[in-house]
């Protein structure tokens, strides 16, 4: 989707405020990308990186808007894409170096299809890990969003394969779960639990 004039503003102001702050890295890595924004409630921001796109929420705040930016972006650094790809077809027997076309979107409709998204929890905490600061913490938390020692202190020296196979063994080992008004079945809860999701 093209930028409008609008977006088109915007991401110039978050790149001036991001080199400013002295994040020249993500700022020019954010000329790369259309900025769209959206005010769809349930979405504080996402990457298409096929598409060259990051949107996030117009509702948010400057400082929330560049932590979801830089976040998308670090998706995106950290090829999270292909490494959970890798993952999944290790943990289903594939050599995850040799996947041919077919088996890689095999194996990403396996990560992708999973309503629960434990896949997308590892990746937030992998950032939380690598990338947050205490301030960009306290902004994620005023977002209800992921930071990794709110619900695993111990996890945060773990990469995001770990932490994904630990929340895979969380799912085995909980009880089952009746859904009411709270949780609907995208939302995770771990078998101490824990409750993951906005």
């Amino acid at each position: 989707m093209a930028m409008t004039e609008r977006e088109k503003l915007g991401r110039e102001i978050i790149i001036k405020s991001l080199r400013k702050e002295g994040y020249v890295t993500y700022s020019n890595l954010l000329s790369d990308f259309h900025l769209n924004f959206t005010k769809d409630p349930d979405v504080l921001g996402y990457m298409e990186p096929d598409r060259g796109t990051i949107t996030v929420n117009s509702s948010l705040d400057m400082d929330q808007i560049k932590v979801i930016i830089r976040h998308e972006i670090l998706h995106f650094y950290l090829k999270h894409h292909i490494r959970s790809i890798k993952k999944m077809a290790q943990l289903k027997g594939v050599d995850p170096d040799s996947l041919d076309d077919m088996t890689f979107r095999e194996m990403a409709d396996l990560v992708y299809g999973d309503p629960e998204r434990l896949d997308n929890i590892a990746k937030d905490f992998e950032i939380s890990n690598r990338g947050y600061t205490e301030k960009d913490k306290a902004i994620v938390r005023s977002m209800h969003a992921l930071v990794t020692e709110d619900h695993h202190e111990d996890w945060v020296d773990l990469t995001m394969e770990e932490m994904y196979e630990k929340l895979l063994q969380e799912r085995e080992n909980r009880e089952p779960i009746t859904y009411g008004a709270l949780l609907d079945p995208t939302t995770f809860v771990g078998s101490d639990g824990v409750v993951y999701g906005n």
